[in-house]
């Protein structure tokens, strides 16, 4: 940083910038124009691939298969950053190796036993698969379950994360892939599962065949088995397109072109994944939770309380926006006579199909925004979430149980509006409702599901193979050990973890940006209202902060939550200083708004000064020319003066001259000369 100290945050009530009018009368120089300019952060991201059980030399040339450079988007839009990919590649030693081979085992049980247990039995999420799916896929590789492996991914993960932080501390939290093949460690057949526990109900299902596995707080990593069991999704819908079918490495003849693309995908759905929405910076956060029964069981208040767990659900939302006040208002939509009315129009929206029902999405969502049921107070971000109870299974549009729709809706373009959940009762009962709220009312705040891409390329649309990341965004029952695990490491993010660090991390990068943007927009307006030159010092203060965000934001220190103890409390992240540089633009932008008045009669004044000077000036001019002017008149009398002296002094001799001509003229005609001599006679 290029300062030692950053200035504080200013807060209403306390001393500001520009509080006096002296301050305004000095004219410091223009803040740097670089916060005048499009935002656009470029930046380098190095990935580090360690092979465990695999030598690398099998896979010579894998980088022409991952992208060198991707741009992040939200829906379509492209957000203002882009990421320069580098690879580093690092061979595990004898010590790593005996190391993975040993968790793989010491956190494995019989694949078979496994699926034979009551729990595996359960099914909680979409894409979760029962224990005779699985089998299938076994069955068409010809294996036996009884000699498979199955081996706990959260555990072996976190083994294995903990162990190469100590041993080779230059990865330590950096970006780590594991590339490994269980198999050769441990010289049987592996198989990876996620056991999860639902919130409101107790209920434990398993994640089985998992591919990909990562996302915990204790770093970003992540491990992919090229030789584990294929995921029944991959053997029964044949994504082949988007992730070749693990267990296969052995027998493909491009193995090159498999670890690329699995390294590719692990960069594009889990480091840097991108948004559905683009991430808002919202201090304040209301979520109405709108339950609507359109059954005939005779819901109750309690009956469906009991099965949504507030705590739960602020504390997930609370990992992704630390700094947030959350509120939430739980309510039953009957009794009063316009919920009532509501109720009924919403029945109208449901299609009976025999054994289901389906809801329309549109009508639905136009008939709750027509109700003016939603309010949206000044400073305070509202997420509607209204769930639709119904007796039989229920869908909205037949693909979905909940969707977060955004304000244009049916148009994907907008900002994000609310949330729509159908479930059936008895569904509802057996998994409960925070699960899918969190869920839902993540992607309104800017969260995609793991196994979709958003990137500007848009390479690939889908990698089921990612649905199993640590995360409640997944169609899985994976997001189970984020609800369980109480302590990880020590001085690392303890308890609960809900969300996965890459979700963070793709929360964090949109916020920041969005705060930035804002800055830009009231320096902007700053400038707009011509106001700009009074405000030097303060200006070149949020240019401080500006740039040390973008610094910190291409070093990937987005937001510290060991260190954070408040807003404008610390300056620790890029966060930080993004705030801090809204924060200050944002006051001094009001300053300006509310001195504006008084400067504009300052500059009326200045202008008016200006305008006496130039009329003193033009006055001093004329004084001067009229001065000459008396100087050349006083000048000329004189030299009339002179003239009239001798022109006196010449009129005199020439009467003299003209007497003496005179008498010489009569002189001469009254003389005559005398004969012979002189006669003389007077007159």
């Amino acid at each position: 940083m290029p300062r030692s100290a950053a200035p504080g945050i200013f807060r209403p009530g306390e001393g500001g910038p520009c509080t006096c009018l002296l301050l305004l009368l000095a004219l410091p120089l223009l803040a740097n124009a670089s916060m005048l300019e499009p935002l656009e952060i470029e930046a380098n991201y190095t990935l580090h691939v360690v092979f465990i059980g695999v030598d690398p030399s099998e896979a010579n040339g894998y980088e022409q298969y991952v992208s060198r450079e991707l741009t992040p988007t939200h829906i379509t839009a492209p957000l203002p950053y882009t990421f320069r990919i580098s690879l580093e590649d690092h061979r595990a030693d004898g010590g790593l190796e005996s190391y993975a081979g040993e968790l793989i085992k010491r956190h494995s049980t019989s694949l078979a036993d496994l699926l034979a247990s009551p729990e595996a039995q359960n099914k909680m999420a979409p894409l979760s698969f029962s224990p005779a799916q699985y089998r299938r896929a076994l069955e068409e590789r010809n294996i036996d379950p009884t000699k498979v492996l199955a081996v706990d991914a959260a555990e072996f993960l976190q083994g294995l994360t903990a162990y190469v932080y100590g041993r080779y501390p230059e990865l330590a939290y950096k970006n780590v892939l594991f590339v490994l093949c269980g198999e050769a460690l441990v010289g049987r057949p592996v198989s990876y599962y996620v056991k999860a526990s639902s919130i409101d109900t107790g209920n434990t299902a398993y994640d089985v065949g998992l591919v990909f596995y990562g996302g915990g707080w204790w770093g970003r990593t992540l491990m992919v088995d090229v030789c584990t069991l294929p995921h029944p999704l991959q053997a029964y819908r044949a994504l082949l397109n988007d992730v070749p079918i693990t267990g296969t490495w052995k027998d493909v003849d491009d193995r090159s072109r498999m670890l690329g693309t699995y390294v590719d995908l692990a960069l594009r759905f889990a480091f840097i994944r991108g948004n559905i929405y683009r991430p808002k910076f919202a201090d304040n956060i209301l979520v109405e939770i709108w339950i609507v029964d359109l059954s005939d069981s005779g819901l109750t208040y309690r009956q469906l309380q009991s099965l949504f767990d507030g705590e739960a659900f602020i504390s997930a939302l609370k990992t992704l926006y630390p700094y947030a006040y959350f509120a939430v208002h739980f309510y039953l939509l009957e009794g009063r006579p316009d919920w009532e009315n509501l109720r009924r129009e919403l029945r109208n929206v449901v299609s009976d199909a025999g054994d289901r029902v389906t809801i329309d999405m549109v009508r639905a969502y136009l008939t709750i925004r027509k109700s003016g049921i939603v309010e949206r107070p000044p400073n305070v971000f509202v997420v509607p979430v209204f769930v639709l109870v119904t007796e039989k299974p229920s869908s909205l549009g037949g693909i979905a149980t909940g969707v977060a729709l955004p304000e244009m809706y049916p148009s994907e373009e907008g900002e994000p509006w609310g949330v729509l959940i159908a479930t059936e009762w008895n569904g509802l009962k057996r998994v409960g409702l925070t699960y899918v709220a969190i869920h839902e009312v993540g992607h309104v705040l800017g969260l995609h599901h793991p196994f979709i891409t958003s990137h500007a390329d848009n390479k690939f649309s889908k990698a089921i193979a990612f649905n199993a990341l640590e995360t409640p965004m997944s169609y899985g029952n994976a997001w189970g050990p984020a609800f369980s695990l109480r302590e990880i490491f020590y001085g690392m993010y303890a308890t609960r973890t809900y969300f996965s660090i890459f979700d963070l991390d793709s929360i964090d990068r949109g916020v920041i940006v969005d705060l930035l943007l804002k800055a830009q927009r009231n320096i902007r307006q700053l400038y707009d209202m011509g106001l700009a030159d009074y405000f030097g010092d303060e200006l070149s203060d949020i240019e401080f902060y500006y740039e040390s965000a973008i610094t910190l934001f291409k070093q990937q220190v987005y937001f510290d939550r060991l260190k954070f103890r408040g807003l404008g409390a610390q300056f620790a992240s890029a966060f930080d200083y993004a705030y801090a540089a809204y924060v200050e633009s944002r006051r001094l932008l009001a300053t300006a708004i509310s001195l504006e008045p008084l400067l504009r009669k300052y500059n009326d004044y200045v202008r008016e000064l200006e305008s006496l000077r130039g009329e003193s000036a033009r006055l001093r001019r004329d004084v001067e020319e009229l001065q000459g002017e008396n100087a050349r008149l006083r000048e000329l009398a004189e030299q009339v003066g002179r003239d009239a002296e001798l022109y006196k002094y010449g009129m005199g001799a020439a009467l003299a001259m003209a007497a003496a001509l005179a008498l010489r003229r009569r002189f001469r005609t009254s003389w005559r000369a005398p004969q012979g001599g002189a006669q003389y006679s007077a007159a």
